[in-house]
């Protein structure tokens, strides 16, 4: 939902921090490591480390309190080796939500972690820019159909391979809410990005003109920096803004439901830690910039945050409230402490599916 407009380089991500002793783009190999990297030492056979279960499977001795190449330490192979982690930072407009992302990325690639930042809306897309324009009060959209929009600005983000699942929601949409798809299909023609009506490509299903359109953007997605792939690649991710956001601003509004707005997002990338900025609505209002955009209003940021906390009773979510009033620095290294705790747990699990 709403982002802090006008910046430099909105909606392009931060380059992933690369690792000490591995050139930009290269992958690890146990056969072909880096030419930069450190090569194996030698050990005499006092130094090497008894034999265990663990290491007589798969017919190598470690050093003790290593692993791997280079002697790294085990929490360093763990992360090294495991997923990227997907932390999302939450909260009402001007919380501090891009101050603290940067900074959280910034800290990260510091320490030498491999670390990214995006932001949502992404801009730079077509439907970016549909919605900037949206956010900014210079277009008007149907209630339902934005809402949709903002789920698929999330969905071409996460993989070339999620076609199928939002298109066939957006299918089931237009089956449920005809009027509303009747608006999407009307404005995407308006801005000339109408296609004719036409099958799916698996045949399944009739597209109307905004189903047609997604689906082709979502096509593309290998030319954009995919969720998965880099979470996959060890890449930790910092998102200012997820899909909470489009939960909580539109259901904040008349006549709708936090079960239908959660359905276009069943089914992204489950963050493993979602920070919460608290703070207090007055103080948000004094902070720059506030009500330029579209939804920077005191009474529908009220609604919304009572949205917000609704959400946050949901336990299948690892939530975490963090004190947005105190001093950025204090913010920043509370946020910064639960990131790391974060990363480790994530590097030995699979990446879930959200809100199933």
């Amino acid at each position: 939902m709403p982002a802090n407009p006008g910046k430099a380089g909105d909606g392009q991500p931060i380059p992933a921090c690369e690792a000490e002793g591995v050139t930009p783009g290269a992958r690890h190999s146990r056969f072909r490591p880096s030419p930069r990297a450190p090569c194996r030492p030698r050990f005499s056979q006092s130094e090497r480390a008894p034999r265990t279960p663990a290491n007589r499977s798969s017919g190598r001795r470690g050093v003790a309190g290593s692993r791997g190449h280079g002697g790294r330490g085990r929490t360093g192979a763990r992360m090294a080796g495991g997923r990227g982690a997907l932390i999302v930072l939450e909260g009402v407009d001007r919380a501090g939500k891009s101050t603290q992302s940067r900074r959280l990325v910034a800290a990260l690639c510091a320490a030498g972690h491999r670390a990214e930042l995006l932001r949502f809306p992404e801009r730079s897309t077509e439907i970016g820019q549909l919605l900037s324009s949206y956010l900014e009060k210079k277009s008007d959209v149907e209630d339902h159909s934005v809402h949709l929009l903002f789920s698929a600005n999330r969905w071409e983000q996460v993989s070339r391979d999620t076609c199928d699942v939002p298109i066939h929601q957006f299918a089931a949409f237009r089956r449920a809410q005809p009027a509303a798809c009747t608006g999407l299909c009307s404005a995407l023609r308006t801005r000339g990005d109408g296609r004719p009506a036409a099958r799916h490509p698996s045949g399944r299903t009739r597209l109307c003109t905004c189903s047609v359109y997604l689906c082709h953007r979502f096509s593309l997605c290998e030319l954009r920096p995919l969720i998965k792939k880099k979470l996959s690649q060890g890449i930790t991710l910092i998102v200012d803004r997820y899909a909470f956001s489009g939960v909580a601003f539109t259901s904040a509004k008349e006549d709708f439901s936090l079960d239908w707005c959660k359905q276009p997002d069943v089914g992204l990338p489950k963050p493993d830690l979602v920070v919460f900025l608290q703070l207090r609505l007055a103080e948000a209002a004094t902070r720059g910039e506030f009500g330029r955009e579209r939804y920077e209003d005191g009474k529908f940021q009220e609604r919304a945050l009572r949205r917000f906390h609704q959400l946050m009773a949901d336990q299948t979510v690892n939530w975490k409230m963090v004190d947005a009033s105190k001093s950025i620095e204090a913010v920043h290294k509370e946020i910064h402490a639960l990131s790391v705790d974060t990363m480790q747990a994530a590097a030995q699990r699979p990446l879930g599916e959200l809100w199933k």
